[in-house]
């Protein structure tokens, strides 16, 4: 789970530190042409971390006046939705699945154990009343 965490926080940050290096208040796309609604959209990396994570999570309204400056920016969206959305929320469903495989896997084996246990305990019963049968068969001969 932590590295899901670690993959998710470079998957924000590597498209953040894109974000301000290309659409921020000095980027090499819109350079003098700069709309101050895109470049505070993108003017810090921690601003546009928490752009890109609100947007991960499905919420782009912050990024309109983004896509309406830059309509190629959509397809570097689309991108970032793919990457962290399917990618890193499949990983994160394969984590998961892995650690609940292991639970049952371990529990399956406490119930075998417990049922070797309680097998042992019956026959070990069994035997004691044959022997205790087999005294009392010899004693009253």
């Amino acid at each position: 789970m932590f590295w899901v965490l670690i993959l998710c926080i470079l998957v924000l940050y590597a498209f953040s530190l894109m974000g301000v290096n290309l659409i921020g208040p000095r980027g090499l796309i819109l350079n003098d042409e700069v709309n101050p609604d895109v470049a505070s959209i993108f003017n810090g990396v921690m601003q546009s971390m928490f752009v890109l994570f609100v947007a991960m999570n499905g919420e782009f309204g912050s990024l309109d006046p983004v896509f309406q400056a830059l309509p190629v920016s959509k397809l570097v969206f689309m991108i970032f939705v793919v990457i962290s959305t399917w990618a890193v929320m499949s990983i994160l469903t394969a984590v998961i699945s892995d650690n609940m495989i292991n639970a049952c896997y371990t529990h399956r084996i406490e119930l075998e154990a417990e049922e070797l246990r309680e097998k042992k305990r019956r026959d070990e019963v069994r035997l004691a009343e044959c022997l205790m049968h087999t005294e009392d068969v010899r004693a009253n001969r």
